[in-house]
C-alpha cells in the first residue's frame, strides 16, 4: 500500500509527464483533475458487469428545455456518470501504480471524463425546471432572481454528484430540498450582511466611523480564523499544499515576505503552473471550511 508521502511524489511524476504531451489547455485541466484527486462516485454491483455497462455507456441522449426526463433515462444517465468515474479511477490506480502514462491512457481518460460530464450535464438539464419553479414559489424579499437561479444551479450540480440512485428515492425530491437549502443560505448570508452594514452614509451627514470599525473587526474575526483553519489543518491540506500557503501567505509568520509562484517552485522543484494549481486546490479547500463555519454561525 502506498504511503500518502508516495501517492504525492507519483502524482507530481505523472503531472510531470503530461506536460509533455501536446493537449489543449482544457484537455490538461481534465486530466490534471483525474491524477491529482480520485473522482466521487456511488458504488454499485451493475459494474460488474463490463458488458452491459459498455452497451450503457453507448447509449446516447439529446435533453433540451423543457424536456422532462424519464425515471428510466434518469437511471442510465445516473450510471453513465457513475460508471465513468469509476472507470476513471481504476485507470488513476493503474496510472499511479505504474508510475507513468502512455498516450492511450490519455485517450481513454478524456473520453471516460467527457462521457462523465456529458451525462452530468444531461441530467442537469432535464431538472432545470425544478430551479425555475422553487426560484419562482419562494419569497425572499431583496434577493435578486437571478442570484438566486444561479445559486440553485449550483445546488442542483452538487446533488447530481452525490445523489445515491440505489436508495429508492426520486431525484427530483432529493434535488429539491438541495436547492431548497441553497435559496435559505443566501437568503441568510444577504440578511446577515445587511444587519452588519445597515445604514447608507448621506452626503450632508458627518462620517460614521463606526460602521468602518465594524468592517475591520470583522475582517479581523475572518483572517483569523483562515488562520486556524491553516495551522490546525482542519481543511486536510496534503504536506505539499501546507507548503505552498504558507510560502505564498506567510500564515506562520507575519513578518515573513511572501514568495511569488515562480519563487515557490523553485523552491519545491515544482514548475509555476504546478504551484498555482497546488494553491487553488487548497485555497479550495480551506474556503469550503470557513464556508461552513460562517453557514453555522449565521
Amino acid at each position: 500500500m502506498m504511503t500518502r508521502e508516495n501517492t504525492e511524489q507519483k502524482i507530481s511524476k505523472l503531472v510531470a509527464d503530461v506536460e509533455h504531451f501536446n493537449l489543449s489547455t482544457v484537455q490538461k485541466k481534465k486530466i490534471l483533475n483525474v491524477i491529482e484527486r480520485p473522482m466521487y462516485h456511488i458504488e454499485d454491483a451493475q459494474f460488474n458487469d463490463r458488458k452491459k455497462m459498455d452497451r450503457c455507456l453507448e447509449q446516447k441522449f439529446n435533453v433540451l428545455p423543457p424536456v422532462t426526463l424519464s425515471s428510466e433515462d434518469t437511471m442510465t444517465l445516473f450510471l453513465q456518470l457513475n460508471y465513468s468515474r469509476f472507470k476513471i479511477n481504476q485507470l488513476r490506480d493503474l496510472l499511479l501504480q505504474a508510475g507513468k502514462i502512455g498516450p492511450k491512457a490519455l485517450e481513454q481518460m478524456l473520453l471516460l471524463y467527457d462521457r462523465q460530464l456529458d451525462a452530468r450535464s444531461q441530467i442537469a438539464t432535464g431538472n432545470m425546471g425544478l430551479v425555475l419553479a422553487m426560484a419562482k414559489q419562494s419569497s425572499y424579499p431583496g434577493i435578486e432572481f437571478t442570484d438566486m437561479i444561479s445559486e440553485g444551479s449550483m445546488a442542483l450540480l452538487r446533488s447530481i454528484d452525490k445523489f445515491d440512485y440505489n436508495r429508492g428515492f426520486k431525484f427530483s425530491t432529493y434535488s429539491c430540498r438541495a436547492i431548497k437549502k441553497s435559496f435559505s443560505r443566501i437568503a441568510r448570508q444577504y440578511y446577515r450582511y445587511r444587519n452588519l452594514f445597515s445604514v447608507q452614509l448621506e452626503n450632508n451627514m458627518e462620517p460614521d466611523h463606526y460602521q468602518e470599525h465594524l468592517r475591520e473587526c470583522v475582517h479581523h474575526d475572518h483572517v483569523d480564523d483562515v488562520k486556524s483553519i491553516f495551522l490546525e489543518n482542519i481543511a486536510e491540506l496534503t504536506r505539499t499544499e501546507r507548503k505552498v500557503v504558507m510560502l505564498r501567505f506567510s500564515l506562520e509568520d507575519d513578518t515573513a515576505n511572501r514568495m511569488t509562484l515562480k519563487q515557490v517552485g523553485q523552491q519545491l522543484s515544482l514548475s509555476k503552473e504546478r504551484i498555482r494549481q497546488i494553491q487553488n486546490k487548497a485555497l479550495e479547500k480551506i474556503r469550503a471550511v470557513a464556508y461552513d463555519r460562517l453557514s453555522m454561525m449565521s
